[in-house]
């Protein structure tokens, strides 16, 4: 099934047989398009109820004179079920032409099911969602221009070494570099599992945790925008914090930062800005700002100039703010907050 734009995809994709789904086409059609081995094979179209409406394919092949030659047929059925009209058109070339029966496929016959429920339950109904809070999440943060992406990593756990001598697809084609032969870089331990930074050419990096004793998964590919400013793991009051950043230039100094801690041990991205949003908006008045801020990751805490509506991007006159942060179970919560007016 085709997976919701900004959901987290698995890292691994059997792509032997896939299947479309297009809600809401021409007005009311739910559209399933079903492909093996990257070859297009039956399609299905079904009413706003459920109910079946078409069944269409696509075949080619090549005439005797080596010519292409394409038949696409499609049944429409009533809502009692029984074939109301049948097409066939043939293209020679890309052109209509005539069809050829001595090169036609079977009768296209009717399916066994006769709703989109059940033609659910006959494809996945024992098929299983990939749990990302039991495998854990790889980002895919590049340089590339095409921003950050997730990846449910169902893939197995693997030596250091193998890392230094490939790297995994991770279904994404900006990985797909071979050969790949990276230098790892010993971090530490984040709450008593191994960490590296593997580090290919063309500036990219994988960081890597340890899953099991010896293996390891990826929880990061990154390729800083101009040098890494931060890799590093960090004592933050009880907790082990990953922390990666890195400032993007032209920007007016915002930073890309990630940072990780272990939850029933498995990597966990976490971010301290919702929750230091949340806080600005009870103490701030409205209309103020912080226009970005620092996070000093040792102590946990969040300070920035205050700038009011008018103020200038050179001359914040609000003030100052400073929020303490903690690691509560599996995210940053708010500990204090203060304000402090400019004179």
């Amino acid at each position: 099934m085709s997976v919701e734009t900004g959901a987290a995809q698995p890292a691994d994709l059997d792509r032997s047989v896939s299947f479309y789904v297009y809600r809401n086409v021409a007005g009311s059609l739910t559209y399933v398009a079903e492909y093996r081995n990257l070859q297009a094979g039956p399609r299905y179209f079904f009413n706003k109820d459920g109910r079946l409406a078409a069944v269409g394919r696509r075949f080619g092949t090549r005439l005797p004179n080596g010519d292409p030659y394409v038949e696409s047929e499609t049944v429409f059925y009533d809502a009692a079920g029984r074939e109301t009209l049948r097409t066939l058109l043939a293209y020679e070339k890309g052109k209509i032409t005539e069809p050829v029966k001595a090169l036609s496929p079977p009768r296209l016959e009717k399916p066994s099911f006769n709703t989109f429920a059940a033609f659910f339950d006959a494809r996945f109904k024992t098929a299983n969602n990939p749990d990302p809070n039991q495998l854990g999440l790889c980002y895919l943060d590049l340089a590339d221009g095409y921003g950050s992406f997730a990846r449910i990593l169902n893939i197995p756990a693997q030596p250091l070494d193998f890392y230094k001598n490939s790297i995994p697809p991770m279904n994404y084609s900006g990985l797909e570099r071979s050969p790949a032969s990276g230098v790892a870089q010993d971090l530490g331990t984040l709450d008593g599992k191994r960490v590296y930074s593997v580090n290919y050419p063309g500036d990219l990096h994988a960081l890597l945790v340890e899953r099991q004793a010896g293996r390891f998964l990826p929880v990061m590919y990154f390729s800083p925008f101009t040098k890494i400013d931060r890799l590093e793991i960090v004592k933050s009051g009880d907790r082990q914090v990953l922390g990666y950043s890195s400032r993007i230039s032209g920007s007016g100094g915002l930073i890309d930062e990630w940072y990780f801690i272990l939850d029933r041990g498995i990597p966990k991205s976490v971010k301290y800005r919702p929750a230091v949003e949340a806080e600005l908006k009870k103490i701030l008045p409205e209309h103020w700002d912080t226009r970005g801020g620092n996070f000093e990751l040792r102590t946990l805490t969040f300070s920035s100039p205050i700038w009011k509506e008018e103020d200038a991007r050179c001359c914040p006159t609000g003030g100052s703010v400073k929020v303490e942060l903690g690691i509560k179970d599996s995210g940053f919560i708010v500990k204090s907050s203060r304000v402090e007016k400019s004179n």
